[in-house]
């Protein structure tokens, strides 16, 4: 079950607008009975102050991820998210 946490403590299904808040609320027992699969991807934000580092450190992350579970690389993609680009924000880092 996903939902999506308003201010006030008001929960939203899927289709409504959670008005800018970006906090997501997961039962744990289900995320980690489905690991490994339940981690599509990684990804860093080259906007960020620290991007060089943020970049290292996610790559670091997928790095231990995918050897913990046995994965191959492109099991896991490690993807840019650029905000700014409207068209296409998601591209291999």
């Amino acid at each position: 079950m996903l939902s999506v946490v308003r201010p006030a403590d008001r929960s939203c299904s899927r289709d409504c607008d959670p008005g800018g808040m970006n906090e997501l609320i997961f039962k744990p027992d289900k995320w980690a009975a489905r690991m490994p699969h339940t981690i599509r991807a990684m990804f860093y934000k080259p906007d960020a102050s620290n991007a060089d580092q943020a970049l290292d450190s996610v790559a670091e992350m997928r790095r231990k991820f995918v050897n913990e579970y046995g994965l191959r690389e492109a099991d896991c993609p490690l993807l840019r998210y650029d905000q700014r680009d409207r068209l296409t924000p998601w591209s291999d880092a």
